[in-house]
């Protein structure tokens, strides 16, 4: 879905309410709903993540995952909750890790968010990491993001 709709069609809805009070209100409008845009995306976005946070805390199989690409918003299922091994209690390997105090804080903050001890992100983080195909390097100059236009 696309966020803009949504914004569009406040903006739309303001500026019909604005002709109730002539052209000067609906110029105000028009120029408030084109300072605003930004924030209420922002503000939807928000919305849309703690909808995640809190399916997401449910104690069920399937998580959701909210991915933003540009302007296109997308809630994606994903049937993994738990690696493999975590469900079934077959954690018993150690690794003993030393890492700055600000990234232990990061991490910690990351698991808290997502509902799960620190131990489950980071089993699952590592999990996800290790299932990934190894990409081939590239060489020479490449650009890697987003545009917009």
């Amino acid at each position: 879905m696309l966020i803009s709709h949504f914004v569009e069609g406040v903006a739309e809805e303001f500026e019909s309410l604005a002709e109730l009070g002539g052209e000067e209100l609906v110029a105000a409008v028009r120029r408030l709903s084109a300072a605003s845009s930004s924030v209420l995306a922002t503000q939807l976005l928000g919305a849309l993540n703690e909808v995640v946070a809190e399916f997401n805390a449910r104690d069920t199989a399937t998580t959701l995952e909210l991915r933003l690409a540009g302007d296109d918003v997308s809630l994606v299922p994903s049937d993994d909750r738990e690696p493999a091994g975590e469900a079934s209690g077959e954690l018993s390997a150690r690794i003993a890790l030393r890492l700055p105090e600000d990234l232990k804080a990061r991490i910690e903050s990351l698991a808290s968010k997502s509902n799960v001890s620190t131990n489950a992100w980071i089993v699952r983080t590592l999990h996800h990491a290790t299932e990934r195909p190894v990409s081939t390097p590239r060489t020479g100059n490449y650009l890697r993001g987003t545009g917009r236009s």
